[in-house]
């Protein structure tokens, strides 16, 4: 699965402690927390944020930031990167960067880091979507754009059936 990926990975050992099956417990709890808030069933809504470091992203998290219902929404933000090492580390470091702007708005946050795969980018993201049954998906433009994205955009909807998805971002 996209999202036991996205979670698979154990951080370095904690600051300061040099042992690394602290670093274990701290992952473990980490995953068991993010676990938790994506099955919790929520009043509001469950966002996808797909997170590039681009000026894109920082339109689509003022979007979502104008959005949100505090204490209802479960915001999830994700980033694709590659398989170099220190790769996984740096995408944690970027999404905590944004989960600390998005937790001022007093909603859960789950932040995800996809380890890039055979899969176009926009692949990754619709089976995470489709995961974690996502409500909203927000994309800033630039972030689908790149080579190897698959050259579409994230823009359907499927109605009252099945979960909304949208994109939104600059250009959009």
């Amino acid at each position: 699965s996209v999202a036991a990926a996205a979670n698979g990975e154990a951080p370095a050992a904690a600051p300061g402690s040099g042992d690394p099956s602290a670093a274990a417990q701290v992952a473990a709890a980490a995953k068991a927390d993010a676990a938790e808030k994506k099955a919790k069933s929520y009043v509001g809504n469950k966002i996808v944020v797909c997170c590039v470091d681009n000026a894109a992203t920082q339109v689509a998290v003022q979007l979502l930031l104008s959005l949100l219902k505090p204490s209802r929404d479960l915001v999830m933000l994700v980033t694709v990167v590659s398989q170099q090492p220190g790769a996984d580390a740096a995408g944690r470091a970027f999404l905590a960067k944004i989960g600390d702007q998005v937790k001022s708005a007093l909603v859960d946050v789950v932040e995800d880091v996809l380890i890039r795969s055979s899969l176009s980018l926009v692949e990754m993201i619709e089976s995470y979507v489709d995961e974690v049954q996502a409500d909203l998906v927000i994309v800033g433009s630039d972030g689908l754009s790149g080579p190897g994205a698959g050259g579409t955009s994230i823009g359907s909807s499927s109605g009252a059936s099945g979960p909304a998805r949208g994109s939104f971002g600059p250009g959009k």
